[in-house]
């Protein structure tokens, strides 16, 4: 996994939600038997044609829009759990408290009943179990070399 894709995990839960949601409510309107109706809007039949049928062609079209979103999303979370596997049970629980429970440190800290050093020091050996083209040593050299 790359360091970068780890930053982006902890919104991918979130995201996948609100995907789930929102393509659940897009297939109820679409199968709903209340086929004269789109949302607010009076569906009928007009010169330009059936405006319900417009309407679903456009509900397809956004379905589809996010449903490729789900996928890209799951895609990272995948990885993400894939990555949890190479970790022993201690790493793994910080990992999952602070990526897919959304806790801050210092209630993983709590939750896990750890001092902040241990907490930190699992984190960094989880990660580079994890990510193992980041290298932080090489990262602070640059940037000290910049300063």
């Amino acid at each position: 996994m790359e360091f970068e894709k780890l930053g982006k995990i902890r919104d991918a839960y979130r995201q996948r939600n609100q995907l789930k949601d929102k393509i659940y409510e897009f297939e109820c309107m679409r199968h709903s038997p209340r086929g004269s109706s789109y949302g607010t809007e009076r569906v009928q039949t007009s010169m330009r044609g059936d405006i319900h049928l417009e309407n679903l062609a456009k509900l397809d079209d956004l379905l589809d829009v996010y449903n490729e979103k789900l996928s890209k999303v799951i895609d990272l979370i995948l990885e993400f759990e894939n990555a949890l596997n190479l970790l022993n049970y201690r790493e793994q629980e910080i990992m999952r408290l602070y990526y897919i429970d959304r806790l801050t440190w210092e209630e993983v800290c709590v939750q896990m009943n750890l001092s902040w050093t241990p907490m930190h020091n699992a984190r960094r050996a989880a990660i580079q179990k994890m990510c193992p083209d980041f290298h932080p040593q090489e990262k602070n050299v640059e940037q000290r070399k910049l300063v």
